[in-house]
């Protein structure tokens, strides 16, 4: 059975936060077992042995909190069919889930900015193409690559994705492959001049 794109990236984004929420359970677990051999040991107790521990557990009930925040986001993305939105937040917010695929090829995103720009769509297939087309840009490009975004509106929304050591080998293959998708939104995706760009109407 061929599962759905939308199903891809919810397992995705999914196994990245779950993950980060595992890593600050763990420290929190470990913490919590050496203040508890700390308590059994009297002679050994020092304020500033528990104050260092209490720090390290607070900062991690801190990043679980912002973590289950973003999870909180992304289970609501597809509570309206369209939406009003700044268009740099949203693209923020997804390149903050995507750090993981970043982090192990060590590529440089950089987001110029959009100046309060808004645009009313499906916010969920918006970041979902989104990841699915970075993802394919990051596969393509070697270590070191940097890939910067920015916009221009005329009739529609143009992001382009002007890239130094990376990008999609076949944009045709990769657009057929979105059709639907972008069928929903009225978007496009093809390349002006050489540059890739995922076109979608501002209302």
């Amino acid at each position: 059975m061929k599962v759905g794109k939308e199903i891809i990236f919810s397992e995705k984004i999914a196994s990245w936060i779950s993950h980060d929420i595992r890593n600050s359970l763990a420290v929190i677990k470990e913490n919590s077992g050496l203040m508890e051999d700390l308590i059994m040991m009297k002679d050994s107790i020092s304020p500033e042995k528990f104050s260092k521990i209490i720090k390290i557990i607070l900062n991690q009930v801190k990043t679980a909190e912002e973590t289950t925040a973003i999870l909180n986001k992304f289970a609501h993305l597809n509570d309206h069919e369209k939406e009003k939105f700044d268009l740099e937040n949203c693209l923020g917010e997804l390149l903050m889930l995507m750090k993981k695929i970043l982090k192990g090829k060590e590529i440089n995103i950089s987001l110029e900015s959009m100046e309060n720009q808004t645009v009313e769509t499906s916010k969920f297939y918006f970041q979902m193409i989104l990841y699915f087309l970075l993802n394919e840009i990051v596969k393509n490009s070697e270590n070191g690559s940097s890939i910067k975004i920015y916009h221009r509106q005329a009739d529609m929304i143009y992001l382009y994705f002007v890239s130094h050591g990376a990008s999609v080998t076949d944009e045709q293959a990769f657009k057929s492959e979105m059709a639907s998708y972008l069928e929903i939104m009225g978007g496009n995706i093809a390349k002006s001049d050489g540059e890739l760009y995922f076109a979608i109407p501002l209302n």
